[in-house]
């Protein structure tokens, strides 16, 4: 068997590269919202069914999870995606090794900690059988990480659909069941571990690679050197953000968590899209990181592309919300309205921040990438621990987004310094567009008082927005328009 049998022979040439990209995006985003409308229809059925209490006892539990997962991985699937040689068994088969012995301690110390955790956190007799059950997804999710990699590489975004239908789906089902029969908490547990189980039979399905086991020092030692900074950054970004399920759990309980993380989960409604936007541009960057030029070409686009989207949808969404909590979700989440309205401001950045984050990890700038999220990590922590004194988890959220508005200017003068790349002539016409329409639906809003209604009335800032841009910025959207049929057909 040949050594690069895991990467095709022909080059990816930039018009290739481009191709697949916007392939890649194009289903990824069909595929979210598709996906995310039956998860929002099972948030709702979940919201409706379960106390704010028990979403507050899954967030911390999560969390803890989360936070001993980065110790698992230590960004080994990172570091084969970034590397610019093609891969070889070997590569795969040392990287499988390391993740496995990482995955075996993380989870040993998880079960020895676990009691700790509950005590710490009150979460009753059976919370530290909740961490101890919920880590064995850990395995799980191990499992999954070479054939994703192998597809991600040659950016065949649309295999990597299937499994992420099939856990989605099947999560949704088994929560809901298990809630609707009174299992609380266990719903969210038991339920990720089945879509976890089923989403890796899928992917190895789809994606073949026989298991194997390989040690060597020189490689592992390459993909460390990339991989735990790599990891760093996921890590450090976890602290940042502890301070709203940890410091708001300690010091306001539960219920106050499960405000705050219903309040982020629908706050984080416009920018669904763009982690599979993300998931594409991060190997696409990387196979292009050595022509600057095309890189901040398609720095730029991505902007354009995220913030068409993410403007009207932070809009329009805060300017009906009142409306679809009452509708929807029922008046017992009005007391993280005003946490979601906070945060909701924050999301208005996150476009620009984001993709410039994505760009230095692209370009393998780990020092940067590290040193910015250190700074934004002492910023959070700094200002949200005495606003969660005085303001409770609405004060986390103002932390939160300090932090945001901090992370952009930040962001924008590194990259400039590596990459040409405007940003305010790619965005003005959205945001202009965006804030109209988002006014008009404000007025608009009080009339809302069934689902039909607010559907009419969101669909009347959608053709104010659409109206506007067509006033605003025809020309350059003509020749987007173009520019994208033209590599879809390709």
């Amino acid at each position: 068997m040949s050594q690069e049998i895991f990467e095709s022979q022909s080059e990816l040439t930039p018009e290739v590269i481009a191709h697949r990209a916007v392939s890649g995006v194009m289903v990824l985003t069909l595929r979210k919202f598709a996906l995310r409308a039956v998860s929002y229809l099972g948030s709702i059925f979940l919201a409706r069914l379960l106390t704010p209490e028990i979403f507050g006892v899954f967030a911390i539990v999560n969390f803890i999870i989360t936070f001993f997962a980065f110790f698992s991985d230590v960004g080994l699937g990172a570091a084969l995606i970034q590397k610019k040689d093609k891969l070889n068994q070997k590569d795969l088969a040392v990287t499988f090794t390391l993740q496995q012995l990482f995955v075996v301690l993380t989870v040993v110390a998880i079960f020895l900690s676990a009691p700790f955790f509950a005590a710490k956190y009150n979460l009753g007799s059976d919370g530290a059988w909740l961490i101890r059950i919920f880590s064995l997804s850990l395995f799980l999710t191990s499992l999954k990480t070479i054939p994703s990699i192998l597809l991600e590489r040659r950016l065949q975004f649309g295999r990597l659909v299937i499994p992420e239908v099939i856990e989605v789906i099947s999560f949704q089902f088994i929560a809901v069941g298990m809630a609707w029969a009174g299992y609380g908490v266990w719903s969210f547990i038991v339920g990720l571990l089945i879509r976890s189980l089923l989403g890796t039979i899928t992917l190895y399905l789809i994606s073949p690679w026989k298991i194997s086991f390989a040690w060597d020092r020189t490689r592992a030692r390459k993909l460390i050197s990339f991989g735990v900074p790599f990891q760093l950054n996921g890590f450090i970004a976890t602290i940042k953000d502890a301070v709203m399920p940890i410091f708001v759990g300690a010091v306001s309980g539960a219920t106050a968590v499960g405000y705050l993380n219903w309040a982020l989960t629908f706050s984080k409604l416009p920018i669904l899209f763009m982690s599979d936007i993300f998931r594409v541009t991060f190997p696409t960057y990387s196979r292009i990181q050595h022509d600057k030029k095309l890189l901040g070409s398609a720095i730029e686009k991505t902007i354009r592309f995220t913030n068409l989207f993410l403007f009207p949808a932070v809009f329009l969404l805060a300017a009906a919300a009142r409306p679809i909590v009452s509708l929807i979700f029922t008046d017992k989440w009005l007391p993280a309205l005003p946490a979601f309205y906070v945060h909701l401001f924050g999301i208005l950045v996150v476009g620009v921040a984001n993709t410039f984050m994505d760009s230095f990890w692209a370009m393998g700038k780990t020092k940067i990438a590290i040193k910015l999220l250190i700074i934004f990590t002492l910023i959070n922590w700094g200002t949200s621990v005495p606003l969660v004194y005085a303001y409770g988890f609405i004060g986390a959220m103002v932390g939160s987004v300090i932090v945001l508005y901090v992370s952009l200017p930040l962001t924008w003068y590194y990259i400039k310094t590596i990459v040409p790349v405007t940003v305010t002539r790619n965005i003005a016409p959205f945001f202009a567009a965006a804030t109209i329409a988002g006014f008009v639906t404000a007025k608009l809003a009080p009339l809302a008082q069934s689902l039909f209604s607010l559907s009419l009335v969101l669909f009347a800032g959608g053709l104010v927005y659409l109206g506007l841009l067509l006033v605003f910025d025809r020309r350059q959207l003509t020749a987007d328009y173009h520019w994208f049929l033209t590599k879809i057909r390709k």
